[in-house]
């Protein structure tokens, strides 16, 4: 199976949402949900150049060991995301990283470390939009095993992506039973968009992978200092970034 994806454009050939033409972009790229994050990423390519600055899409291309490399934001949430794989299949990108910063849901898991999903629980509802729900959301294998490579104590994980995020949190009305709930099953880290992105990239045969740092653990109530977190933030990119441009 393979889905048919529309391509949208504007009258310059930039990509309808992400505001790029194929010359902006490398052929490996990643991505992460925040917009204001990417400067702080972008500084860790060679040469570095703004490419897209378009709705919660900015888009910086540079080199990476010498080899073109793309960073950009995909916005927060299943359809943002959905779109952003789309419309860089449609730029002939091959391989896409998302990096993001998510809480965890297991006592054992420590702030700091670093998930790699091997696949996400579908309890959001864009991607029952491409196919059924009883089609699993699951990492592209080659991906997965060069970054398990590339990094011996990656935390193979399974995440849970879903739309409202306060539900799901210590915040929400019942939100510690639903924690505990998925915590009981086996789930490791709550994200926006790994799902969505998986099930879209299978849809249209890309590779992808996601890597979540763990900035919070909701059932220990353990945060990571902002010190700790920027280190982290550099060395999940460069895990991401040496894979895509090895």
């Amino acid at each position: 199976m393979k889905f048919k994806s529309f391509k949208m454009t504007h009258v310059d050939g930039r990509m309808h949402h992400i505001g790029t033409r194929k010359e902006h972009v490398a052929e490996n790229v990643i991505i992460t949900p925040d917009p204001l994050m990417i400067p702080f990423y972008a500084k860790f390519l060679d040469n570095a150049q703004l490419m897209g600055d378009y709705r919660e899409y900015v888009t910086y291309t540079g080199t990476y060991r010498g080899k073109p490399l793309s960073i950009m934001s995909c916005g927060f949430g299943c359809m943002p995301v959905a779109i952003a794989v789309e419309e860089l299949h449609h730029l002939d990108v091959k391989q896409i990283i998302r990096i993001g910063e998510n809480p965890a849901i297991q006592k054992h898991i420590a702030v700091g470390e670093i998930c790699l999903a091997s696949g996400s629980v579908r309890s959001e509802g864009n991607s029952k939009e491409y196919i059924d729900i009883s089609y699993p959301a699951i990492a592209d294998m080659d991906l997965l095993f060069k970054l398990m490579e590339r990094q011996k104590d990656l935390r193979i994980s399974i995440f849970r992506s879903h739309d409202v995020e306060n539900l799901d949190s210590p915040y929400g009305p019942d939100g510690m039973e639903r924690i505990r709930k998925w915590s009981r099953l086996g789930v490791d880290v709550f994200d926006g968009e790994t799902s969505s992105m998986y099930i879209t990239a299978s849809c249209i045969r890309n590779k992808t992978a996601s890597l979540s740092l763990v900035h919070e653990n909701y059932l220990t109530g353990k945060k990571l200092d902002e010190e700790t977190l920027n280190k982290k933030r550099e060395e999940m990119f460069r895990i991401a970034a040496d894979v895509l441009t090895a």
